[in-house]
């Protein structure tokens, strides 16, 4: 487990209100295992700030998924004349796959309130753009 950043009294209000509106939308759960990582709060370009989690340590240890990811040369080979295209815009995109439950445990991360684990794939894991592409197919 990896000590919890020291935050500023603001920055711990707008951890703590993510975390509730993940635990809310069933993203993540209360954990009690050994990992835990810190989260780290991102100024987006907007002003807004994005709530992340600093996997780096855990990255170092993953084994690396191999999955061919699509070249954008070879698109319009695979359309094969089609007339009507459409696109999806999935928010939260990860959070749409859901966690191995033996996994869900190394996803964990620290707060003042507690220790936290993603049910739903969080971003910055090293295979999650492997697994979105693989799980699109």
């Amino acid at each position: 487990m990896l000590k919890r950043r020291r935050q500023a009294q603001s920055e711990d209000a707008v951890i703590e209100t993510n975390v509730r509106k993940m635990l809310a939308a069933g993203v993540i759960k209360e954990g009690d295992g050994a990992w835990g990582f810190p989260v780290v709060l991102v100024k987006k370009k907007d002003g807004e700030v994005r709530f992340c989690v600093d996997y780096r340590a855990l990255n170092k240890v993953t084994r690396k998924d191999v999955y061919p990811l699509p070249r954008i040369d070879e698109t319009p080979e695979a359309l094969g004349g089609a007339l009507l295209f459409s696109t999806l815009d999935l928010k939260a995109g990860y959070w749409q796959i859901k966690m191995a439950a033996k996994d869900q445990e190394k996803t964990a991360f620290t707060t003042k309130q507690g220790l936290y684990e993603f049910v739903r794939m969080p971003f910055g894991l090293t295979n999650a753009p492997l697994d979105i592409s693989a799980h699109d197919e």
